[in-house]
């Protein structure tokens, strides 16, 4: 059996240790989970105010599977908070990504189950 080769990408606020650490204990909890897959891919981007809202219309597929199974590719787009005037008020809490990759992840060993 192959070992599951875990790739991880980061930009922005979510590159920073606090956020990049717990996100790989997070994909290495899920690495038994894609028998037979050969790789891993987490891309977790920071979406700034006006890349938000044109993503609304151009969202893209969280979840990507090969139709060989081998990579699994999981993309989260994450911002910070910002007030009326387009200030950032806050920055989500690690605890918050994590909980939204672990739903990804999930869904992810859902669809690599049913393929």
């Amino acid at each position: 059996m192959t070992e599951l080769n875990i790739e991880i990408t980061t930009d922005g606020f979510v590159h920073d240790a606090k956020y990049r650490y717990p996100i790989w204990e997070l994909c290495n909890e899920y690495r038994d989970s894609f028998p037979g897959a050969e790789k891993l891919i987490i891309n977790v981007h920071e979406r700034h105010l006006g890349e938000l809202i044109n993503s609304i219309k151009n969202t893209s597929i969280p979840i990507v599977i090969a139709s060989d199974k081998t990579i699994i590719t999981i993309t989260d787009n994450v911002q910070k908070y910002y007030d009326t005037k387009g200030k950032v008020t806050s920055i989500p809490d690690p605890v918050d990504i994590i909980r939204g990759l672990r739903f990804l992840l999930n869904k992810a060993v859902e669809e690599f189950n049913k393929k």
